[in-house]
C-alpha cells in the first residue's frame, strides 16, 4: 500500500490564515462601501436641487424660506427624506451674501458602529 504525505510544505502553512484574512478585509470594504455610497448620491441629488435654484436669476431676490421650500420641494420630488430644511442658511460676509449648505448624515454600519459624513457646501447669492 501507497503511503499519500499529507504534510504541506512549510512555504504554504498558514496560507489559509492569510486568505481567511484578506477574504474578511475585503469584504468589510465591499460592505461599507456599499452603505456609505447611498449618502454621497443622496448628496449629488441636494446638490443638484441647491445648483438648479442658484441658477436661476429670481434667486438673487428669493428669501431663505423660499429658498429652503425650492429645496426641499426639490428633494421631496426624488424622494430624499433625511435632510433638514434648516441645513440652508444664508450668510453675509464681507457685504456679500451666500447659501451655505452644511448637513451630516449617519450611516449604521454594523450593530451600534456608525459613520457619519459630512457634506458642507457654499454658493454665491449675488
Amino acid at each position: 500500500m501507497r503511503h499519500i504525505n499529507t504534510q504541506l510544505p512549510a512555504r504554504q502553512r498558514g496560507a489559509l490564515y492569510a486568505a481567511v484574512t484578506l477574504l474578511l478585509l475585503v469584504g468589510a470594504v465591499i460592505t461599507a462601501t456599499l452603505k456609505i455610497v447611498p449618502a454621497y448620491n443622496d448628496n449629488n441629488i441636494v446638490k443638484a436641487a441647491v445648483e438648479s435654484i442658484v441658477a436661476r436669476p429670481e434667486h438673487k431676490t428669493m428669501s431663505i424660506s423660499d429658498i429652503r421650500k425650492e429645496v426641499l420641494r426639490s428633494l421631496q420630488v426624488n424622494n430624499i427624506e433625511n435632510f433638514d430644511a434648516d441645513d440652508v442658511k444664508l450668510t453675509r460676509e464681507a457685504g456679500k451674501d451666500y447659501i451655505d449648505v452644511v448637513y451630516e448624515t449617519s450611516v449604521p454600519m454594523v450593530a451600534n458602529i456608525s459613520a457619519v459624513v459630512s457634506f458642507n457646501y457654499r454658493y454665491n447669492k449675488f
